[in-house]
């Protein structure tokens, strides 16, 4: 409840937007306020947030933060990410030191609440270099996600194949599936990994295929969806592609998923 919490009594220094022209009903409401009191503010001082999971996820705001000092960003009004020595994010280099720190207390690893406080700062990392295209930092965190934590699974394989194939590495993506097809050969993220991967090869049929047997197994997943329709597209086929996309909106559940599929095929 904004209103209750963002008062001019508690926060004498701030310019408060008029609860009375916002909604706080839905994340679209919400969402708005937060932009309007970041923008009566960013030009007096800085605005600084806490890599948050949650956050990214409903507000997709990852590509107007930078990193600055390790967990926290700084909002920046345009995405202006300027690589630094050999392109990997400082900030994690220093979290990953820590992490490193710290599993050298003895039993630290078997502390349940010390695993998921870690894990929710680390997949915030990955969530926001993936938003970034950061690809290479994402794929820092996966790995530590893996090697420190034990995170792995058809979860982490689609990741990765996802990262790679944004990143314009096919066969490395071919590789880190085919590992994930015979471990999960069945499962959503295998079958969703196979239609992305054949889709960046050029086999559009393929991989609608892959992504309509994908969609049977999870039929209200958005991800799967979002994938067959914009195959479909790419395919000359737009009836089916508008015809999918609306089923792929009744699947909206945050602001990161409404901003990728609102004039996706109008741009």
């Amino acid at each position: 409840n904004a209103p209750s919490i963002m008062t001019s009594r508690r926060y004498p220094g701030l310019n408060l937007p008029d609860p009375e022209k916002h909604s706080f009903d839905s994340f679209v409401g919400r969402w708005q306020y937060t932009k309007d009191l970041i923008a009566l503010n960013q030009s007096t001082r800085s605005v600084f947030f806490e890599h948050n999971l949650t956050f990214y996820d409903q507000f997709g705001l990852a590509e107007h933060l930078q990193p600055y000092r390790n967990l926290i960003l700084k909002y920046a009004p345009r995405n202006t990410r300027v690589p630094v020595g050999d392109g990997l994010d400082p900030a994690f280099r220093e979290f990953e030191e820590f992490v490193e720190d710290e599993l050298k207390k003895p039993g630290i690893q078997y502390e349940k609440r010390w695993v998921e406080k870690f894990a929710f700062y680390l997949h915030s990392f990955a969530i926001y270099y993936h938003e970034r295209g950061m690809f290479a930092d994402e794929r820092e965190v996966l790995r530590v996600l893996w090697d420190f934590l034990g995170f792995g699974g058809p979860d982490l394989k689609i990741k990765l194949v996802d990262n790679l194939l944004l990143d314009g590495k096919i066969w490395q993506a071919r590789m880190v599936w085919e590992d994930g097809q015979k471990k999960y050969p069945s499962n959503y993220q295998t079958l969703l990994g196979e239609g992305l991967l054949l889709r960046s090869e050029g086999d559009l049929q393929g991989a609608i295929r892959s992504l309509k047997k994908c969609v049977r197994v999870n039929p209200e997943a958005f991800r799967s969806l979002l994938e067959l329709s914009v195959s479909y597209y790419i395919a000359g086929d737009t009836v089916e592609a508008e015809r999918t996309l609306q089923k792929a909106k009744l699947g909206v559940k945050n602001l990161r998923q409404l901003k990728k599929v609102r004039n996706l095929f109008t741009s």
